[in-house]
């Protein structure tokens, strides 16, 4: 029986990409976020609905409409924006959270999948990171992360609502946020095929565990999809690469002729990227839904440099 499923972040990074693996199922896809519908072949098949999740009334009009089944919780501030407006943020990632949580419960909404990240990790880690090593991130965007994580625990084992994280490792995706610190790793590849140069905002030694974005919707649709009785643990870590700033960008000059890279890092942003991990745990994962990436460096960067050369030539 097809499902109703409720994407929040509905016309963002990663909503775009996850909408073309789970139309085949057959499932009605609503695609809610705070900016305007856009008119895209690609969401042609999806119910785009414009809200603010930080808006307790609008929200309860969005869940009153589109009755949803199952939640991909997507919406949030990412880490430069959350520095800017810390309480933005707080009411976005976690008050958000709350609300959706809590709907979960009265409506018998689930599975309800969210997307957190290794921002929500800080400080001196092992390498690679366990999967429950203690997070004391250095941003806001991981606290606030952490406390979500937290809450749907919590809504899990007291409330029985069917929680599910994937805690997403850097995702270096075509459509990134400029907003987002984690966003160094993609503008290499943007900068360079739309304007022949770019500058680094990281050093050279600069290393995070990370993945395509093709890879880390794909761990969404993974989760999504296990059976509920498969799931081990609530938060699942992925990982795909681990490569360093240096050896992105050699990928990039590999493949984009005369291409200019230069390095002037920006200590505000090196502190906080350089505080995630390098490397990640996701064994679980691995076991209990069969989780395995699909792209390599080399793979990711064929494919993504080629993706940008198609949307300008479109």
């Amino acid at each position: 029986m097809a499902r109703r499923i409720l994407i929040t972040g509905g016309r963002g990074n990663l909503a775009r990409q996850l909408v073309p693996l789970l139309e085949p199922s057959g499932d009605h896809l609503v695609l809610v976020d705070v900016t305007d519908p856009v008119d895209d072949p690609a969401l042609a098949s999806c119910t785009q609905v414009k809200a603010d999740l930080a808006d307790a009334v609008g929200l309860e009009r969005v869940l009153d409409e589109c009755r949803p089944d199952a939640v991909v919780h997507l919406a949030a501030l990412l880490s430069g924006r959350s520095e800017q407006d810390r309480l933005l943020a707080w009411q976005v990632n976690v008050g958000a959270t709350v609300s959706l949580l809590e709907a979960a419960v009265q409506r018998g909404i689930g599975p309800f999948v969210m997307a957190s990240t290794v921002a929500s990790f800080g400080g001196a880690l092992p390498d690679p990171v366990p999967e429950d090593h203690p997070q004391w991130p250095e941003g806001i965007y991981g606290v606030s992360k952490v406390t979500a994580e937290r809450l749907g625990h919590y809504y899990r084992h007291v409330h029985g609502v069917d929680f599910r994280v994937v805690r997403l490792p850097l995702v270096i995706s075509p459509f990134a946020n400029r907003g987002a610190a984690s966003a160094y790793a993609s503008l290499a590849f943007i900068e360079s095929v739309a304007t022949g140069r770019f500058v680094s905002q990281v050093n050279p030694t600069t290393t995070v565990a990370a993945a395509y974005s093709l890879d880390a919707v794909r761990s969404i649709e993974m989760l999504l999809a296990a059976p509920r009785d498969r799931l081990s643990r609530t938060v699942y870590q992925v990982q795909a690469i681990s490569p360093s700033m240096q050896q992105i960008v050699e990928a990039v000059e590999a493949r984009v002729e005369g291409v200019n890279v230069t390095f002037e890092p920006e200590p505000r942003i090196c502190a906080l990227v350089e505080s995630w991990p390098k490397h990640v745990v996701d064994a679980s994962a691995r076991r209990d839904w069969s989780w395995a990436p699909k792209y390599d460096l080399d793979a990711m960067a064929d494919h993504m440099i080629q993706e940008l050369r198609c949307a300008a030539d479109a």
